[in-house]
């Protein structure tokens, strides 16, 4: 499925939660100008694909949640990116997992979640050579479950980055970890966050620059519970 407006904006006409776009056995591209949804649960545009590839050019926001129950944001353009353009303060959610597979470059800041249930699973993964970049604001990525940025995958943020894991704690008494095994660069600092539960926050780095590959200033919550921090610059 695609979807493209060359001057305005991709909008949910029925301004409620229904869904607006169906491919799940497929992919949808969904390409504007001035947004893709609006901020607010009733603007956002519910799909249920499987992979996803978000541009927005000039203004607005990404504002898309998938109900599938698994998403993948891929590049299915073949311009290197799966997520491009002003982010405008915008959300990605998968009700979930959600994992990253080609590079994002955004402005304007731009939050990604992997919706926490009941169950496991509600992974947030940024594959090995993924870029994940807001050049002018922060980055936020909200995982159920486990986070992983993976060695060779990236994190860079203009303004500050967050990872919060266990986000929402949907299954009280089940933890959640965090994995940096990538680069991370935020020059306001990173904040690692976990919720009630016991949560484990695994920092190596690179594996070609351990910690080295960690630029920002990091400070971790576990925010209750018995939270485990493991350090590894070998």
């Amino acid at each position: 499925v695609t979807v493209t407006t060359t001057s305005g904006a991709i909008t949910d006409a029925d301004a409620g939660a229904a869904l607006d776009i169906s491919a799940v056995n497929g992919g949808a591209i969904l390409s504007a100008a001035t947004g893709v949804g609006a901020v607010g649960g009733n603007a956002t545009i519910e799909v249920q694909v499987v992979n996803l590839d978000l541009d927005n050019s000039t203004s607005g926001g990404m504002f898309v949640t998938d109900t599938a129950g698994g998403l993948t944001l891929r590049d299915l353009t073949g311009d290197g990116l799966s997520v491009s353009g002003v982010g405008g303060n915008g959300l990605i959610t998968a009700l979930s997992p959600l994992t990253i597979a080609a590079s994002a470059t955004t402005s304007g800041g731009m939050t990604y979640t992997a919706t926490d249930s009941a169950g496991p699973g509600d992974n947030l993964l940024i594959l090995p050579g993924v870029a994940i970049t807001d050049t002018t604001s922060s980055l936020t990525f909200n995982a159920g479950d486990a986070f992983v940025l993976f060695d060779t995958a990236t994190i860079s943020a203009a303004t500050t980055a967050a990872i919060n894991i266990d986000a929402g704690n949907a299954d009280p008494g089940a933890g959640a970890s965090a994995f940096i095994f990538g680069a991370l660069a935020a020059p306001g600092g990173a904040a690692m966050n976990g919720h009630a539960d016991n949560d484990t926050f695994n920092v190596t780095g690179p594996t070609a620059t351990a910690l080295d590959g960690i630029t920002a200033a990091v400070t971790v919550d576990g925010f209750g519970g018995v939270n485990s921090l493991f350090l590894n610059d070998s």
